[in-house]
């Protein structure tokens, strides 16, 4: 067992208490326990594991999430609760966990507001707080976490929209297009800047840009290729109070 690397329970019908006897497993880095009927709180010692993965969803633990998780901070990278009976608040120690790219901790009775300290995820990419009973603004530094792919707070009792994230898109047109006897043009950059508001009533991926060309005698235009690339850039302006 000291060489035990993954351990998957899940889709079974194992009840009792949380098998704490696992988060001993030295080797131990995806552990998955997903749709068992396990219940009682999770062990405080669920920090001392060694897991990258941890997928606990569709049991029955209840209580609080230990604030001993913050001691994964440099080896846990998904952690799944969906489910699992979660009260109380959503801890912050869960933004010491600086190596997280995915936090689920959806569908459980979790109060109050979302604490600011999840603007420290700087690796997060797909962060749900769904259908729970939190409350409050989204933080503004949320919003701006550079590799956040996927933000869902849909089914709370919050009261305002997260900022306007402003999307600096540089489109670059290379073809034979706008080419003349005088003037020949064989590639050009553009650089647009567009206002975005992300959230769970209006979510913006993807941007189209169509151009007319007028063909003549002078001015031939034979095709066009259009490649965009979004990047972040600081927000301006926040909205607040939006429905």
């Amino acid at each position: 067992m000291h060489l035990l690397h993954e351990l998957d329970l899940s889709n079974n019908r194992l009840v009792g208490a949380f098998p704490d006897v696992v988060l001993r497993l030295p080797s131990l880095r995806y552990l998955d326990l997903r749709y068992n009927e396990f219940e009682g709180p999770t062990p405080d010692n669920v920090g001392n594991s060694p897991a990258s993965v941890l997928v606990l969803a569709n049991n029955d633990f209840g209580g609080c999430l230990p604030a001993s998780v913050a001691n994964m901070s440099g080896t846990l990278n998904e952690i799944i609760l969906m489910n699992t009976g979660l009260k109380s608040c959503v801890p912050p120690e869960l933004g010491m966990l600086t190596a997280l790219t995915v936090l689920d901790v959806s569908h459980n009775q979790l109060m109050g507001a979302i604490p600011a300290e999840l603007a420290n995820l700087h690796s997060i990419e797909q962060l749900d707080l769904g259908h729970n009973r939190l409350s409050g603004d989204v933080p503004e530094g949320i919003c701006h976490l550079p590799h956040l792919q996927n933000f869902t707070y849909s089914y709370n009792y919050i009261t305002g929209e997260p900022p306007v994230q402003e999307v600096r898109v540089a489109v670059t047109a290379t073809s034979s297009a706008f080419t003349t006897a005088t003037n020949p043009i064989s590639s050009a950059t553009f650089t647009f800047t567009t206002a975005a508001v992300a959230s769970s009533t209006n979510p913006v991926s993807s941007a189209t840009f169509t151009t007319a060309a007028v063909a003549s005698s002078t001015n031939r235009v034979s095709s066009t290729t259009f490649t965009s690339t979004p990047v972040p850039i600081t927000p301006t302006s926040v909205l607040r109070g939006l429905t």
